[in-house]
């Protein structure tokens, strides 16, 4: 039964996988996404930690932006 689940798990999250690959495929993401499942645990928490600080940087640009924006009306 186990082995059941487990597979049925398995082929679940490859469908997904396989659908998140195609939308990065198709939209204007980075494609070095692509195939990241593969990758050690090491590797994937340094590409989170960047992909983190670039979010961080993006925040502080938008909250910068509405500030400035503040001060138009």
């Amino acid at each position: 039964m186990v082995f059941v689940l487990q597979n049925s798990q398995n082929r679940d999250s490859e469908a997904v996988q396989t659908k998140l690959d195609e939308l990065i495929l198709s939209s204007h993401a980075a494609n070095d996404f692509i195939g990241i499942e593969k990758l050690d645990e090491e590797q994937l928490r340094k590409l989170g930690d960047s992909l983190q600080r670039h979010a961080n940087r993006l925040t502080k640009k938008a909250d910068g932006a509405s500030k400035a924006g503040e001060g138009d009306s």
